[in-house]
């Protein structure tokens, strides 16, 4: 049997048609009602049986995942297409044009000659004159080497380019079939047979037979189910990412859009939720794509709450001030794709600058960004943000300009059939000079000053953006010296109103109103702040906690598990049933978990509230869940320290504070943002949050353009000096805090990842990503991660803990590891030789309802709960859910312990062993293969004996020995090497008769000593 096969036969791969669904990588085909029918998409007279064709009104779209952009690659299909396009006729997109990862392949406008695009590369077209559009079935592939485009049209070369990568990192955006320029659908065009690969194939003939799957397939659709099929099940990929196909409808913003991504339209329930008072995100204006705030407070304002702000967080800015809808979440990976948009009308905004001058004893106002990059927060010297308070539907921002303390209270009053958008605001005594930055104009614009208001005129529309300012009680000071409006220029090309503050020896309490309007009106306004408008607000009031906004909690019951009658009922899950119902239509993703002192549990939801779970106990028939936080920044972590909930954001760490003790948040404190954010790269999470023994904390950050993207990060206990810990991680997903200070972090299969790994992590280290090292030179190792674990065993990685006590059958300290792909739990058993850790895994006997990612035990009752959610590829089916793992008190039938000798393999189990069966050579089978570390997706398996071969090496088990604890085997392997994954599979009985059949992977650096017959 050739190696190719052997591999096969350990990952099987599907078969040609009609596979069962055993993922969620989702591929949405979105058609309008009236293309519903009994016929559908999938029609008769395909090159293979059925095919796609493309109505009006449809496409398909799959959502993003990196996998199909893996160098190298091939794509291949079967196309027919009209003759005489009248725009370039997309055939297949994968992601938004401007990013590293897109590419399409495309029929030309006119001529239709087959092409090609790849973004971030130069040249981006690559074009042929071999025309495809002309009514006729033909075969095409395109294949990438990272320097090479080929194109071949009916097994002959059409094109063959060399590109040089100049864009940027990569944005994320969803594979599409069947588009025209423009984001319209490709009447028409029929689609056949769509194979993508992670390897060169050779596509230098005309295949005569459908494609076939094999372990370098990562994604293919032969369109061939039926109308029924379709609209239930939807058309099947029959590669390993096992992507169904379901039906929705496009939206007006799906074509609105131009230049599709795959991401807009449809619907999410995240968008039918009730936020809170404010809402964080990065935050598009969609009539302006440039203008994005990466760290962005959405904050609703008015009884009907049709007016809102954006605070920018970094530059202190109100950045938009709108009307009408409060925000868009677009329906990619439930909201998760891409950054939202304002929903309403824009009424005012600012530019990309600070909000606030520097500060200065004497000089000019300097509103010019600092930031090299111009990403990330102001230098605190200054300007900080440090945290919000909400008191009832009122929001308080704090911050500091250079040394002084400012509070502001955004809001909207009415006048005339007008709005005018209020900043309340009370600053501490200061001896410096600063300006506020008010509001900015496109253009050119010319500035006037009448007795109440100061406001400039946009030279381009007439309209009139105003602003003034009113004193309340506690200012002081004459005339002369209270604040006072201008207009400056910046940029050259733009103009906008600044206020300027001066020292002031006591508080200033006072309130700016801003609007924008046609010129002729603006008579009203300049009435409105002399006559109409309300006092300032004392806000020192509103800061000590407001009133409960969410005091009644949803009481829900769990779900006591039963023993599995297939396993030995050592363990049982048992579910915290979530309130997905709930009065605020609160889209439950868990993200975070962590334990209170008296046994009360917090978590985060990705859709940004924090809950507080009570009456945790042995029968669950009581658990009371409060809603303690809303409107954070799609929250992958928390960690609970001294009674505090910490919370990781995108935006930053979030140390929540209840101040009045009514069970809720009132002041959202900002203990660290200095990591940035790039808001048009949808994967760029952070994820997971960790503190080591002298309580510093750290975090992952998914890989982007910025110094922070692809590391390990940490923050001192103080909250201050975030650092770069470790680099080089692609996305991972979870990390653990240790005994000892040990800190470990798991990244995901992928792009120089030959396999899922779990690695120690270490001040300096390099952690196997390459395009994430931040070096100057390319790295030439992967470093030694404690494990590699291959796709079947984990295919997308959590987050670690530690075994607590001694209630949950394994020994205190065991270290434990979740996996999100396979809703699943493994037990890491590691050991140390010659100073490197090396360890295997092994999977228990149970599933989750959802991608685990995150795993505490409690200290209350000494057992395993977890959380996780359904936003990427995982086999869990719930988008989210709580669940625990408790013992019953029964025996463990599981492997303890593993130890590497230079003649073999120790394995100790959990319980007493059959001599019988343990002394049997044969109850254990042993295979060893490496991994290609290199920029393709993901690797095949290679021999370690044999090189070149791919495959894996099969070791002789000479003889197995049970020791005299008899708990522990022997295994005699003479030929044993070190190698990235040995695979023990063991068949075998315990002691009480109970059956133990498990697959052992464990990753070897190291052989340890000889073992000798003298060793017990």
């Amino acid at each position: 049997m050739n190696s190719a096969r052997e591999e096969m036969r350990y990952r099987p791969a599907p078969t040609r048609r009609r596979m069962g669904i055993s993922g969620v990588l989702l591929i949405s085909f979105l058609l309008p009602m009236a293309a519903r029918t009994a016929s559908g998409q999938a029609v008769d007279g395909g090159k293979f049986g059925r095919a796609l064709k493309v109505v009006e009104g449809s496409y398909a779209a799959i959502p993003y995942s990196q996998v199909y952009f893996s160098m190298p690659m091939t794509v291949e299909c079967w196309v027919k297409l009209p003759p005489k396009p009248a725009a370039d006729s997309i055939i297949l997109s994968s992601g938004p044009r401007h990013s590293n990862e897109h590419w399409e392949i495309y029929a030309s406008e006119g001529a239709g000659d087959f092409c090609a695009s790849y973004g971030g590369y130069n040249p981006r077209q690559i074009k042929s004159t071999t025309p495809i559009a002309d009514d006729q079935w033909h075969f095409l592939a395109l294949m990438f080497d990272g320097t090479h485009v080929v194109l071949h049209a009916d097994g002959k070369e059409a094109a063959k380019t060399a590109v040089k990568k100049v864009g940027p990192y990569p944005d994320t955006g969803s594979l599409t079939f069947g588009l025209v320029e423009g984001g319209h659908p490709a009447v028409g065009t029929m689609i056949d047979e769509v194979r993508i690969s992670r390897v060169i194939r050779p596509t230098d003939h005309v295949p005569t037979t459908p494609f076939a799957v094999d372990s370098d397939t990562v994604g293919l659709w032969h369109f061939d189910e039926d109308a029924v099929a379709y609209d239930k099940t939807g058309f099947v990929d029959s590669s390993a990412m096992h992507a169904p196909a379901k039906l929705e409808l496009i939206t007006q913003d799906a074509q609105a859009v131009g230049g599709f991504d795959g991401t807009r339209g449809s619907h999410t329930r995240w968008a039918d939720m009730d936020f809170g008072t404010f809402f964080t995100s990065s935050l598009g204006n969609p009539r302006d794509r440039t203008s994005v705030t990466p760290k962005a407070i959405s904050i609703r304002l008015g009884k009907d709450k049709k007016h809102a702000v954006a605070f920018d967080t970094d530059l202190l800015r109100v950045s938009f001030g709108w009307s009408g809808d409060f925000i868009k979440i677009y329906n990619g990976r439930e909201g998760l794709a891409q950054h939202p948009d304002i929903a309403g009308d824009v009424n005012f905004r600012t530019d990309s600058l600070p909000g606030w001058s520097k500060p200065v004893d004497t000089g000019p106002d300097d509103f010019s960004d600092p930031r090299p990059d111009k990403l990330g927060p102001l230098p605190s010297t200054w300007a900080r943000y440090k945290g919000l308070y909400v008191h009832g539907d009122r929001v308080i921002l704090s911050y500091t300009v250079g040394t002084t303390q400012v509070l502001e209270m955004p809001g909207v009053e009415e006048f005339a059939n007008h709005a005018a958008y209020t900043r309340t605001f009370l600053i501490a005594p200061s001896r410096q000079n600063t300006d506020l930055r008010v509001c900015d104009a496109a253009g050119h614009a010319s500035a006037a000053t009448g007795a109440a208001t100061w406001s400039m005129t946009d030279d381009r529309d007439k309209t009139t953006t105003a602003a003034a300012v009113i004193f309340a009680a506690g200012v002081t000071g004459d005339a002369g010296r209270r604040p006072k409006g201008e207009m400056f220029a910046q940029n050259g090309n733009s103009a906008g109103l600044s206020f300027h503050i001066p020292p002031h020896e006591n508080p200033l309490r006072f309130k700016l109103a801003v609007w924008s309007g046609p010129a002729a009106e603006s008579g009203a306004f300049e009435d409105f702040v002399a006559k109409g408008i309300q006092p300032a607000e004392d806000i020192q009031s509103l800061i000590r906690g407001g009133p409960a906004r969410f005091p009644e909690p949803v009481v829900t019951k769990g779900i006591v598990g039963k023993a599995d009658p297939k396993s030995d009922g050592a363990y049982v899950v048992d579910t915290l049933a979530a309130p997905d119902e709930n009065p605020w239509k609160s889209f439950l993703r868990f993200g975070g978990l962590d334990f209170f002192k008296n046994g009360d549990a917090a978590l985060c939801s990705i859709s940004g509230d924090v809950w507080v779970v009570s009456g945790i106990d042995d029968k669950l028939e009581n658990l009371k869940w409060r809603r303690f936080a809303t409107g954070l920044f799609q929250p992958l972590g928390l960690k609970i320290v001294d009674d505090v909930v910490y919370v990781l954001g995108r935006d930053q760490i979030t140390r929540l504070r209840d101040l009045n003790g009514d069970g809720e948040a009132d002041y959202y404190e900002n203990f660290n943002n200095d990591c940035k954010v790039t808001p048009n790269n949808g994967h760029a999470y952070t994820t997971s949050l960790e503190t080591d023994a002298e309580g510093n904390f750290y975090y992952c950050k998914c890989g982007d353009s910025t110094r922070h993207g692809g590391t390990v990060l940490r923050v001192d206990k103080y909250g201050n000096n975030l650092e770069v810990f470790a680099t080089g991680v692609r996305n991972p997903n979870g990390m653990g805090g240790g005994p000892n200070g040990l800190i470990t972090e798991a990244d995901n299969e992928g792009e120089w990842v030959p396999a899922s790994r779990i690695d120690i992590v270490k001040k300096g280290e390099f952690l196997g990503f390459t395009p994430m090292a931040h070096s100057d030179k390319p790295p030439t190792d992967p470093g030694k991660p404690i494990v590699w674990m291959p796709q079947d065993v984990d295919n997308s990685s959590g987050g670690q803990t530690w075994v607590l006590g001694d209630k949950w059958g394994l020994a205190a300290g065991e270290m434990l590891h979740t996996s999100y792909g396979a809703a699943a739990l493994l037990h890491v058993m590691t050991e140390e030789v010659d100073g490197v850790t090396q360890g295997a895994v092994y999977r228990f006997p149970f599933r989750f309802a959802t991608g685990v990612m995150r795993a505490r035990f409690r200290p209350a009752d000494g057992q395993l709960y977890l959380c996780g959610l359904r936003g990427w590829q995982t086999a869990g089916v719930k988008d989210g859910a709580l669940q625990r793992v408790r013992y019953t008190g029964k025996t463990v039938h599981q492997p303890a312990a593993l130890h590497i000798r230079a003649n073999g393999i120790l394995l100790t189990f959990t319980c007493p062993l059959d001599p019988r069966s343990a002394a049997d050579a044969d109850s254990f089978s042993v295979l060893q293969w490496n991994y290609k570390w290199a920029a393709a997706y993901g690797s095949r398996f290679y021999s370690i004996r044999d090189i070149p071969r791919q495959g894996y090496d099969t070791l002789t088990v000479k003889s197995a020995k049970l020791l005299k604890d008899g708990r522990t085997v022997f295994l005699e392997i003479p030929d044993l090497r070190p190698a990235m994954t040995t695979k023990i599979t063991c068949n075998l009985d315990a002691a009480d008769g109970t059956t133990i059949q498990q697959d052992v992977h464990c990753t070897i650096h190291a052989l340890g000593p000889v073992f000798t017959a003298n060793e017990k």
